[in-house]
């Protein structure tokens, strides 16, 4: 950091502001990082507390800076929009958000389904399933946990493309397995989404606290009739947002 130019025509607080906008763009300070407490700040910039309060403000008001009370003001990590109306893979709105983005196969093992899972998949209670658990990373930041089962013949080559996949650094989720597969070009999914909050398992994977925000989607993804996994999405709830587009009938709406 600098000090600000005393005979500048710009306030104090817009020269501060401004290197906060630089070092940011820069990446010099990047998401999740701490600012010097106001009295640091002071010291480094030579100039009073009021203006940098000014400063943190209009930053905070830019999405720039977050303050936690108590805690100090953090770099704001960015939030990333996906629109429900469409399906965008992980490694495409990383792009799109400038991000070097992959992913990681934490573990694949071989389980039997109980009734719940059993039904979901249509299968007998007691079948065998494949597990697979996958992580997006987007400039070496956890993203999103994906959780997901398949039938045990189905599931066994789909973790198998998700090595490949991985072993060449690409960014991928399990609808990138389905391609090549032989199947219809058009899968079908039913969704349900829900707001949680990090468990210690979920926690360590993401890299946040312990009762951070999830935004949680659970799919069951379909060719034609037939269930080929059943799977769930867990996404930092503070980097993610989702919209949707609807229209309303005024005549028939209550």
């Amino acid at each position: 950091m600098r000090r600000t130019n005393q005979g500048s025509n710009f306030p104090l607080y817009v020269q501060l502001l401004r290197t906060f906008r630089k070092q940011i763009a820069s990446n010099e300070l990047n998401p999740g990082d701490k600012l010097p407490s106001e009295r640091e700040l002071c010291e480094i910039f030579d100039v009073s507390r009021i203006t940098v309060r000014r400063a943190i403000s209009e930053a905070e008001s830019e999405g720039l800076i977050e303050r936690v009370p108590g805690l100090g003001a953090f770099v704001a990590t960015p939030t990333y929009q996906q629109s429900l109306r469409e399906v965008k893979s992980f490694a495409a709105t990383m792009v799109e958000s400038g991000l070097v983005a992959s992913t990681e196969v934490l573990f694949t093992k071989n389980m039997f389904s109980d009734f719940s899972l059993a039904k979901v998949l249509n299968l007998s209670p007691g079948s065998p399933v494949r597990f697979l658990r996958l992580r997006g990373v987007g400039n070496a930041i956890p993203r999103v946990v994906y959780d997901s089962y398949f039938a045990e013949e189905f599931g066994a080559k789909m973790a198998g493309k998700a090595h490949d996949l991985a072993a060449d650094e690409k960014a991928f989720t399990t609808l990138d397995l389905y391609r090549g597969d032989g199947r219809s070009d058009t899968i079908r999914l039913e969704q349900t989404f829900e707001a949680i909050l990090a468990d210690t398992e979920l926690s360590e994977m993401l890299q946040v606290k312990q009762g951070w925000p999830i935004f949680q989607v659970e799919s069951v993804i379909y060719s034609v009739d037939q269930p080929l996994e059943y799977r769930v999405a867990r996404y930092r709830g503070d980097q993610y947002k989702f919209a949707l587009e609807r229209s309303i009938d005024l005549k028939n709406s209550p």
